[in-house]
């Protein structure tokens, strides 16, 4: 689907899926892990600085650099400063893009305080809206 967020949930956001993708959390950042708990809480998991990319000249291109883990651990904060509405799509979703279940979360202080599924007629009906003048 592109280079998406991506978002695993094991909070009730729906009953089929629970791993999603978005691209609403952070404009900045790309292809960045995150978690939303049981109790709706946003957390954030790092792993920058955990590895290091080696060149391995026996390889082939384009898979010719191994990552080598340097010891580093990870870090997992929570996200307290996010308030904002994010929209998600499920990851394992297959089927026409007309029909694909649209989740849209608000958060507030990192902590999920709402969720919607959005029908594809609301997204349908968005796309045809014309500003009357």
């Amino acid at each position: 689907m592109g280079m998406f967020d991506e978002i695993r949930s094991d909070y009730p956001i729906s009953p089929d899926y629970n791993l999603f993708q978005t691209k609403d959390i952070d404009p900045d950042t790309l292809m960045s892990l995150y978690y939303i708990d049981r109790n709706g809480l946003v957390w954030f998991i790092d792993y920058h600085d955990t590895s290091t990319w080696k060149y391995d000249d026996t390889r082939q291109f384009p898979h010719s650099f191994v990552r080598k883990p340097n010891g580093n651990h990870g870090r997992v904060r929570h996200m307290s400063q996010m308030t904002k509405y994010i929209t998600l799509l499920p990851s394992a979703y297959r089927g026409s893009w007309n029909d694909i279940p649209i989740y849209v979360l608000h958060i507030i202080d990192g902590k999920v305080q709402s969720h919607k599924l959005q029908t594809s007629d609301a997204i349908r009906d968005q796309r045809n809206y014309r500003v009357q003048s």
